[in-house]
């Protein structure tokens, strides 16, 4: 159950005027939900937590974004206090208490409307493992200028070398792969 903070990819494009250039976001201007969706045997579930924190630098243009964004393991829910204490221990055991995204890179598309496409590449660690992903998306300026970005990108859990959980002598389990996605805001 990977809710890898994907991908704040908050940097204003030359398209949207009055950017943020050169600006560092911190933890107080942070906000959004991380959100996962899983499929198992008995049925599909999703996971979510709001509690992210990181640190982006806006740069002049969108593509020189960089930062990080981290999820703690024991703020994440899925409506299930037993799946949700197995994911605490699956995730979170042997000293590692957050799912980390490390910005590396941001491709920009052309811009439609007041969006513009972007792909956030970066090193996602998970349990003490990293693995690079992009994640896919839009951002767009808000009211107060604030930068919003949604995106998605799937992870598996085996890439991290995490056992999927089940139950049951493995009759009832999870699969590979999870869907991660994000709703964030950064400045503002």
């Amino acid at each position: 159950m990977r809710h890898l903070i994907l991908g704040l990819v908050l940097l204003l494009p030359p398209a949207l005027p009055g950017g943020l250039s050169g600006q560092e976001v911190e933890r107080r201007n942070l906000s959004g939900e991380v959100i996962f969706d899983a499929r198992a045997t008995l049925g599909d579930f999703s996971g979510h937590t709001r509690a992210i924190a990181g640190a982006i630098r806006l740069g002049g243009r969108l593509d020189q974004t960089r930062g990080w964004l981290e999820v703690p393991v024991r703020a994440m829910r899925t409506g299930n206090a037993s799946r949700d204490q197995e994911m605490r221990e699956l995730l979170g055991d042997g000293g590692h208490p957050a799912i980390r995204f490390e910005i590396t890179d941001v491709a920009v598309g052309m811009p439609d409307g007041d969006s513009i496409p972007v792909t956030v590449r970066g090193g996602f660690t998970v349990h003490g493992v990293t693995r690079t992903h992009a994640v896919s998306g839009w951002a767009w300026r808000r009211r107060g200028g604030a930068i919003r970005f949604r995106g998605q990108t799937v992870l598996r859990l085996s890439e991290f070398g995490l056992r999927r959980p089940g139950r049951l002598l493995g009759m009832l389990r999870m699969r590979d792969p999870i869907t991660i996605r994000m709703d964030l805001t950064v400045g503002g």
